[in-house]
């Protein structure tokens, strides 16, 4: 999955999904967006050398127009729609320019909660903010990760 803006995106009631053994390389924003699903594997996929679009500032040093704001892997539900759900990501490789995992609970937004995610066994080696982010995210477990 490379050149483009996202590599793989698992929407709209998608379910029963495996994605295993993927490479997500030279892309600008995320490696792999689950929104919106349920029962969905991300195993053994790897993430790396991305280009995020950086942010265009004004002479003053006031922001134009925001840049990407890259993650391996994302996270989010949409009020009014079956909340994403049963979540596992397992033996992934994360490096350079991104987030690691990330689930960002924006209610104002219209982003709800993601519940029972299990975030397993991954390595995270990455510059920007979060390697991993689970927020408002119930009945989650996180362990074996590096």
């Amino acid at each position: 999955l490379t050149g483009g803006h996202t590599g793989m995106l698992i929407t709209r009631g998608s379910s029963d999904i495996v994605a295993r053994g993927n490479i997500a390389t030279g892309l600008q924003s995320d490696g792999f967006n689950i929104a919106t699903a349920n029962r969905v594997t991300l195993a053994n996929n790897t993430c790396s050398n991305f280009y995020p679009i950086p942010p265009v500032f004004d002479a003053s040093g006031k922001m134009l127009k925001d840049g990407t704001h890259p993650d391996c892997i994302m996270m989010w539900s949409e009020k009014d729609r079956p909340a994403t759900s049963d979540i596992t990501i397992v033996g992934n490789t994360m490096i350079g320019k991104m987030q690691g995992i990330a689930h960002f609970w924006h209610p104002t937004l219209g982003r709800d909660k993601v519940y029972r995610v299990k975030v397993l066994n991954n390595k995270v080696d990455v510059t920007y903010w979060h390697g991993i982010q689970l927020e408002n995210t119930p009945g989650s477990e996180m362990r074996g990760n590096k």
